[in-house]
């Protein structure tokens, strides 16, 4: 029996319907060995092939990490999560050394063409990511466009897997919705300024509003508020003032279920991302070098999105993803036309993109697996 490893430090709900697809096209004669340095919910099949180890809250990472030597060194394959503690990148070399092992990749320039800044810790994982690059056999990628970005820019020699998001063991639909409910517009993500254009459509909502008193929508920002300036505070409460219901706002975290209702009930998703995002002086681009995770939420619900026409997407979402101009005027235009829309539920084909998802695990099974079936 093969066995494949997945390890995360940080499990990554956004990133759910990618490792779902490692355990869904899983061959045959294979166990899958997930572990992850975070407590997760599990929402898997049980399968005695899949198994999940979990560090306890009262464990140290080190001792955790110890405790789990054997899965790693009877793996046949090791398939490695972007890291988000950078400590764990002295880890990583000692784990994959010596093994058949894949990085997914999230953010390009992270990984593949991080800077060395003169200070301790940067230099250490600067070091480390380096030896990781230099011992890795490939790296997965959740978007064409990456991978077409790692390639133009030759940070990256070896195998790239495109494996986008899929997760199509939901239902394939747009909730019907009746004349009485308000037209939901939802922005997922906690809510700050410095990273998403609030601002713009606030104005449209606020225009359309006084414009056109009887017309039912909602604006919902679904996320904690982070940060927000003193701008979209007068725009929020402007709107407010106008129709006290026509947004919605959270000032906590909010649980899962909740999360998972509020997606279910929008007729549509809102990706009002800043293309260009900048942290520890890395810069990435959205649609280039890394992708949103407002795009997981349009495959897993099925529910059509506006991004940015500056944003950047696979062919195979065109028809599910509505493109605007950042100016108040033409995105007043694309707004009315949506609400203007038959919302009796649609069918959505995702067909195309789970073939995408299941030639690539295919090709990872057979290259280091040398399993030439996975039924």
């Amino acid at each position: 029996m093969k066995r494949v490893v997945i390890f995360a430090d940080i499990y990554q709900k956004n990133h759910e319907s990618l490792y779902k697809n490692v355990a869904k096209n899983l061959p045959r004669d294979c166990y899958l060995d997930f572990i992850v340095c975070n407590k997760i919910e599990l929402s898997y099949d049980k399968s005695n092939k899949i198994k999940f180890h979990i560090k306890e809250k009262s464990e140290t990472i080190l001792k955790f990490m110890i405790s789990k030597k054997l899965l790693f060194d009877r793996a046949d394959l090791i398939i490695i999560e972007e890291l988000y503690m950078p400590n764990l990148a002295v880890l990583v070399p000692i784990i994959i050394y010596g093994h058949k092992s894949l990085q997914i990749i999230h953010n390009a320039n992270k990984f593949l063409n991080r800077t060395l800044k003169l200070n301790f810790k940067s230099i250490v994982s600067f070091i480390f990511f380096k030896i990781i690059k230099l011992n890795i056999k490939g790296v997965i990628v959740i978007s064409q466009n990456v991978k077409e970005y790692i390639l133009d820019k030759k940070l990256f020699e070896r195998n790239i897997y495109y494996i986008p998001f899929s997760d199509s063991e939901n239902e394939i639909f747009i909730q019907n919705k009746n004349s009485e409910t308000p037209i939901k517009f939802t922005i997922p993500g906690t809510v700050n300024t410095e990273r998403r254009n609030y601002k713009i459509f606030l104005k449209v909502f606020i225009d359309i509003l006084e414009n056109n008193p009887g017309y039912k929508l909602k604006l919902c920002f679904l996320g904690r508020i982070v940060k927000i300036d003193e701008e979209v505070k007068e725009l929020i409460k402007r709107l407010k003032e106008i129709n006290p219901k026509a947004i919605d706002l959270w000032t906590e975290y909010i649980d899962d279920e909740t999360y998972h209702d509020e997606i279910l009930s929008s007729n549509f998703l809102i990706g009002n991302i800043n293309i260009e995002y900048t942290e520890n002086n890395i810069k990435e681009i959205y649609g280039q070098s890394k992708e949103t995770g407002v795009l997981f939420l349009m495959l897993k619900y099925k529910i059509p999105t506006l991004f940015p026409k500056e944003y950047s997407y696979s062919k195979l979402y065109k028809g599910h993803i509505i493109s605007y101009t950042n100016t108040q005027e033409s995105l007043y235009k694309t707004v009315l036309s949506l609400l203007n829309l038959d919302n009796n539920a649609k069918n959505i084909s995702f067909a195309e993109l789970d073939d995408y998802v299941r030639r690539d695990w295919l090709r990872i099974y057979n290259e280091f697996l040398d399993i030439k079936n996975t039924s």
